[in-house]
């Protein structure tokens, strides 16, 4: 009797553990079915948002883009019925290509990065098909560029063809972004889709965040470096290759949170994974300017860090250049910046990212130290504009033919140009502004006046900020025809040139 009842107390145990493990394994397979759901349901959300962008660069076959630029324009046929060179043709295979997101449906604005249109000559941006078989009704148009920007390695293009319905991505929360995360990344890896408009989807975890690709650099040497590459990068093991710059990284809620860039990390080595960059605040302000085709002017501050200088407690300045913000605020060398607008700095490459994205024009408190660990005061810096290499492209920007043909920058610009080129200069920041731009045939042009020289006056006005030399034109403008500018090179002395105003 008492074995009978031991047999049957281990076949009751055994069978309690075999339904546990039953029930466990059903548990299991319903929570990675719930994944599998949120994720399928995170790619229907947002891939109607999705773009293929297709570039050419042949001048030849195609003409050379307008004067003005980003005007690209439509595709216009040498000869009539010809399609061999146009984009829209499903069966054309273009030359160059990666992804773009919507992110203003009623602008038809599309987000995609800077190097996949730089220099193009045409741009058709396809998007994904509606309707099943033969109903099938294909989505695209020819585009413009609206805004780009080649530090942030970001660029907006704008449909010719208004008569689409589009779907805007929804954006989520870029700023508090987890080791561990799953995301999708969204994409047209080498060109799969370009004839439907149907991106593929790679998913997996946040690898880690705030990756730095270069080593730090003087703030006067960064203009061909972008922000990507200061330690702004999310690394993901969702695979991103050639095609894949500027999807759309996103949760499982369907947002994004990240803009990918198959070209982020210069490595030159073939990874498992990829790089994004990451949609949080800093990023949604530079490509809220680039919406409203503008362009991004990043602040400038005019101090270097030691040579060899490790990664600290603080910034170190060992050098600020004279008459920049930095000098105006009272910084010296051999202090410690603390922190910048209450983010505390360790090193040039977190000092020159948290300067520039404050903005030309805007003040920085600049909490500054004998000692890394010694009693703090703040300084206010109204901040000079950083050189950015690169052509940036703005649709809407003062219009030179106001302005005797002329477009003008900060001085700053200009010395951290010529370091860029190897002209020597370890001068200061000239006062004034400097010609940006001449337009042929103004009186500006009519006058030999030219790109680089610097305008100290109008009118007897001194002028220091572009918006100074635009006010005292239009004041000049009411009060007459004619305008007197005081002009020079640098390390010269100025000339009075005398212009007719339209």
């Amino acid at each position: 009797m008492l074995r009978l009842t031991s047999t049957s107390s281990v076949l009751f145990a055994l069978t309690a553990v075999c339904g546990l493990q039953a029930a466990e394994k059903e548990s299991s397979l319903d929570q990675a079915l719930a994944l599998e759901e949120a994720m399928q349901l995170a790619i229907k959300s947002a891939e109607p948002s999705l773009a293929c962008i297709l570039v050419t660069r042949d001048k030849k076959e195609y003409g050379a883009p307008s004067d003005e630029p980003g005007v690209l324009g439509d595709f216009q046929p040498k000869s009539s019925g010809e399609r061999k060179l146009d984009l829209a043709d499903p069966e054309y295979v273009p030359e160059s290509y990666g992804s773009g997101v919507v992110i203003n449906a009623r602008e038809h604005l599309i987000l995609t990065n800077y190097h996949v249109v730089r220099a193009a000559v045409k741009i058709y941006v396809r998007l994904a098909q509606t309707g099943k078989g033969s109903e099938t009704v294909e989505k695209g148009s020819y585009a413009n560029i609206f805004a780009a920007d080649p530090r942030s390695d970001l660029a907006v293009l704008k449909l010719l063809e208004h008569n689409l319905s589009l779907k805007e991505i929804r954006t989520g929360d870029g700023n508090n972004l987890k080791k561990g995360q799953f995301v999708v990344a969204l994409a047209y890896p080498f060109a799969v889709g370009f004839r439907d408009g149907s991106p593929s989807a790679s998913w997996g975890i946040i690898s880690n965040i705030r990756r730095p690709v270069v080593a730090g650099l003087k703030e006067v040497e960064r203009s061909k470096f972008t922000l990507a590459q200061f330690g702004r990068l999310i690394q993901v093991d969702a695979r991103l290759n050639l095609g894949c710059s500027g999807g759309a990284l996103i949760n499982l809620k369907g947002e994004m949170i990240g803009i990918t860039n198959s070209l982020a990390a210069l490595t030159g080595v073939e990874t498992p994974g990829g790089f994004a960059l990451p949609f949080d605040d800093n990023i949604r302000a530079i490509v809220d300017v680039l919406k409203r085709g503008e362009e991004v002017e990043y602040g400038f501050l005019g101090v270097s860090m030691a040579p060899g200088a490790k990664r600290g407690e603080a910034y170190q300045i060992e050098h600020v250049i004279p008459n920049s913000p930095a000098s105006a605020a009272g910084l010296e060398e051999g202090l410690y910046i603390i922190s910048i607008n209450g983010v505390r700095i360790h090193d040039s490459n977190e000092l020159f990212f948290n300067i520039a994205i404050l903005t030309a024009g805007s003040d920085a408190k600049i909490e500054v130290a004998s000692t890394p660990d010694g009693p703090t005061e703040v300084r206010t810096a109204r901040l000079a504009k950083s050189y950015v290499g690169g052509p940036a492209i703005a649709s809407k920007r003062p219009d030179a033919r106001k302005y005797a043909g002329l477009r003008v920058d900060y001085t700053s610009v200009l010395i951290q140009m010529l370091r860029e080129r190897n002209v020597p200069y370890n001068g200061q920041i000239p006062r004034g502004v400097v010609i940006r731009d001449v337009v042929s045939q103004s009186p500006a042009a009519q006058a030999l006046l030219q790109p680089d020289k610097i305008v100290t006056r109008v009118n007897g006005d001194d002028v220091n900020l572009p918006k100074e030399f635009y006010a005292a034109m239009d004041k000049a403008r009411k009060n007459g025809k004619q305008v007197t500018l005081d002009v020079m090179s640098l390390g010269g002395q100025p000339d009075r040139i005398k212009l007719e105003l339209p």
